[in-house]
């Protein structure tokens, strides 16, 4: 039942295609029949009907073809032979169909010989064309289920990843205040209940993953009494932007693990955004160490966020780290045309 339901959408698709250029062109040669026949209307769309339907009849099999195996560049002859041939083949048998037929309604009568001479390249060039489209859709369908597929593999380790670190962070607080552990560990549902409902959707304002980003400072400044400052000046027009789902909580809890004053200080962390042509721009900036001697402080998250950045917008979004006065900047740039 659901191979047919799978296959029933297409094959509506491939039918009505077809039935628009048999409307399309027996409105056409309809007024060039009005001086021959009473019923110029019905002869036309006879006309059209054969024409079309035999060629869309034939092709089936090549489509379905084309569909399920594609096209290999590996094997760039081969591939563009076997095509060559069955559309070739497919023509021919086009033609066994449609003469027949023809001399049924009163078209011309030519043989099927004189028919192939004639028509023979046009209808190749024609089931090449519908060749070309189906795996043009096919190739824009794939890339776009991979794209997909790859984007639901990177969420799906966010939550993971997320949830690990902050149970982690409840196990470190029970050994010193099992009251603060307890607490924690209900905010933890709370955020949790609320992550999960909007981790289902693409993309949420960006208001949204502030309320999220909170929850999670909340339960940090419970690990960390007095140890953590974090302040956010973001105006109401961009916290309509909508942005992935936990694509900032990544980014202040990277400065946790790698940035956090060790000394004693208070860990500040000032997140403010800012549009910038048709891109919009979030800072994250600390007062910690800075870089590591190598360059860097990426983490799984950062990482992460890297990929989905890549996979939801290409070259159109990045991030970016790089040294401030004191501590480091997380620059992450969206595009302002993602706005809904």
């Amino acid at each position: 039942m659901a191979e047919r339901g799978t296959w029933l959408k297409p094959v509506f698709w491939y039918t009505a295609s077809w039935t628009a250029l048999v409307i399309v062109w027996a409105l056409q040669i309809a007024p060039d029949l009005s001086h021959d026949s009473r019923i110029p209307w019905a002869h036309a769309f006879a006309l059209s009907i054969i024409n079309f339907y035999s060629s869309a009849l034939v092709a089936v099999p090549i489509v379905v073809v084309a569909w399920r195996r594609g096209f290999a560049v590996s094997n760039l002859f081969l591939s563009i032979a076997f095509y060559a041939a069955a559309i070739a083949f497919a023509s021919v048998v086009r033609f066994v169909i449609f003469v027949p037929l023809l001399g049924v309604v009163g078209g011309t009568h030519y043989s099927l010989v004189d028919e192939l001479r004639i028509a023979f390249i046009p209808q190749f060039l024609g089931m090449a064309t519908l060749l070309a489209v189906v795996l043009a859709i096919r190739s824009v369908k794939l890339s776009s289920e991979l794209s997909s597929a790859r984007l639901a593999a990177l969420q799906s380790q966010i939550q993971p990843h997320f949830l690990f670190n902050t149970l982690n962070s409840v196990s470190t607080l029970m050994h010193t205040d099992v009251d603060a552990a307890d607490e924690m560990l209900a905010g933890l549902c709370d955020l949790l209940r609320f992550t999960l409902q909007t981790s289902k959707r693409p993309a949420i304002p960006l208001g949204e993953e502030l309320t999220i980003l909170g929850q999670y400072v909340e339960l940090m400044k419970r690990r960390f009494p007095g140890k953590l400052d974090v302040r956010v000046d973001v105006t109401a027009e961009l916290r309509e932007l909508p942005v992935p789902p936990l694509m900032l909580q990544p980014l202040v809890e990277n400065v946790l693990q790698h940035a956090r004053n060790e000394s004693g200080d208070v860990t500040k962390i000032l997140l403010w955004a800012e549009r910038i042509g048709r891109s919009v721009v979030v800072h994250v900036a600390d007062n910690g160490s800075g870089f590591r001697a190598n360059g860097t402080r990426d983490g799984i998250g950062l990482q992460n966020t890297r990929r989905r950045l890549e996979a939801l917008y290409g070259s159109g979004a990045s991030l970016a780290l790089r040294a401030a006065a004191r501590g480091t900047e997380v620059l992450l740039t969206l595009p302002y045309e993602s706005r809904r």
